[in-house]
């Protein structure tokens, strides 16, 4: 299956959602556009996952580098995962970052999470 990927402006924050697998094969394409949103001036991040139904170690990995350069100096960004499949909530917590990361059932949500900052 191949991975798609969209990013939307919204209230301080890029929404970014993927659809498909998130594996080894394309996990760079994902790490890519993570950076280039981080890149072009955005610290605060919403991964729509509600459309991934698996996520490899990789993926995992991706996720992981964007939240540590989004934290870096003066940035004080974040990364809030949305709406993850029960599938995803399991590799997440599995690998142990979980507990890293604000999780939400909705993009709604945690869109509302940068708004009140």
């Amino acid at each position: 299956m191949t991975l798609t990927i969209t990013t939307e402006e919204m209230d301080r924050c890029t929404v970014i959602k993927p659809s498909g697998r998130i594996d080894s094969s394309n996990a760079s394409d994902f790490d890519l556009v993570l950076n280039d949103v981080i890149d072009g001036g955005q610290k605060n991040l919403v991964l729509d996952l509600s459309e991934i139904d698996y996520m490899s170690s990789a993926g995992i990995r991706a996720i992981v580098s964007a939240r540590k350069m989004v934290k870096l100096g003066v940035f004080d960004g974040n990364v809030v995962i949305a709406a993850p499949s029960e599938r995803v909530i399991d590799v997440l917590n599995l690998s142990g970052m979980g507990r890293l990361f604000p999780i939400e059932t909705t993009v709604e949500a945690a869109v509302a999470d940068f708004a009140k900052k």
